[in-house]
């Protein structure tokens, strides 16, 4: 984003604000998240998790659309890696190659991980932490690879793997619940959450251009 002021930003906390401008003056990323009820359709909902004297906050923020002067895709895990704990930098290292050749995509990361490495490592990963994966499988069949791998891997992972299977529509999907069996599962987007039928879900991959497909593959 350009740099703003605290009276750019919709949000009610004056101190807050003037800690999400002192962020992006840093040259650090905020990210998208969900429209919600307070949102203007005129701004973009954006968010933002600090952390000070061990104590996260999460800050939910939105902005003039002409403050924004770039948006970029997630961050890949090894782009992230060296900003996590080294017991899991080489589980990223290895993940990361395998889920590329099993399923033709490079895994990115959210949460915590993403905000270690955007923060410049300021303690946003603790010994109880998850890896937040965000995998955008380019075929039904990368997707269920995908899902094979992750239920191989986490059990001698040094983490929680947690996250979601980004569908072609941009909508996610948490990868435990598309492993599982239930008959809806909840399905996530900008305009917030919503219960999709499983096989709807599934659905979406034969649905999708195939142009999606090579962008994705090119991650590798």
């Amino acid at each position: 984003t350009r740099t703003p002021s605290a009276g750019d930003l919709r949000l009610g906390d004056p101190v807050a604000a003037e800690r999400v401008v002192a962020w992006v003056r840093g040259g650090k990323p905020l990210v998208g998240r969900s429209r919600g009820p307070c949102d203007t359709a005129h701004d973009i909902p954006l968010g933002l998790v600090t952390v000070a004297n061990g104590v996260r906050t999460r800050l939910a923020v939105s902005a003039p659309a002409r403050l924004v002067t770039c948006i970029e895709a997630p961050v890949l895990l090894r782009e992230a890696a060296l900003a996590l704990p080294p017991a899991w930098r080489k589980f990223s290292s290895d993940f990361s190659r395998r889920l590329c050749a099993m399923a033709g995509v490079a895994p990115c990361v959210y949460g915590s991980a993403f905000w270690q490495h955007a923060g410049g490592g300021e303690g946003y990963l603790h010994a109880r932490s998850d890896l937040d994966l965000l995998i955008p499988p380019p075929t039904a069949a990368a997707a269920a690879a995908a899902l094979e791998l992750l239920l191989a891997t986490e059990r001698d992972a040094p983490m929680r793997l947690d996250g979601e299977i980004e569908l072609p529509s941009g909508h996610g999907v948490a990868w435990r619940e598309l492993a599982g069996n239930a008959a809806r599962l909840l399905v996530k987007s900008d305009h917030g959450p919503s219960l999709w039928p499983r096989a709807k879900v599934w659905e979406a991959w034969r649905q999708a251009p195939a142009v999606g497909a090579g962008l994705r593959e090119q991650a590798c």
